[in-house]
């Protein structure tokens, strides 16, 4: 009785925990394609220089991980919703 307790509190918080991650992922990845309209930033140091930093790869980077997130929590939610026990 008390591991079936413990059991549906713990799917419970899984699953709201992934629920939580995909919407962060989400919005962060919102804010990637945002970024992706920046040719470079400009800014310039102590001494007057212009300074600019292309955007595109680390941008590219964030993507890459931000969409791997989501097809692993899409995996792991879809396995733990269609899963069913054969007791």
């Amino acid at each position: 009785m008390y591991s079936f307790i413990v059991s549906a509190m713990g799917s419970k918080l899984t699953i709201t925990l992934s629920i939580v991650l995909l919407v962060v992922n989400l919005i962060g990845l919102y804010f990637i394609i945002s970024l992706y309209g920046y040719d470079e930033i400009i800014s310039h140091d102590d001494s007057g220089m212009e300074v600019s930093i292309n955007l595109r790869n680390l941008i590219f980077v964030f993507f890459l991980i931000s969409v791997l997130n989501l097809l692993f929590i899409s995996i792991s939610m879809m396995s733990k919703f269609f899963s069913y026990d054969k007791r």
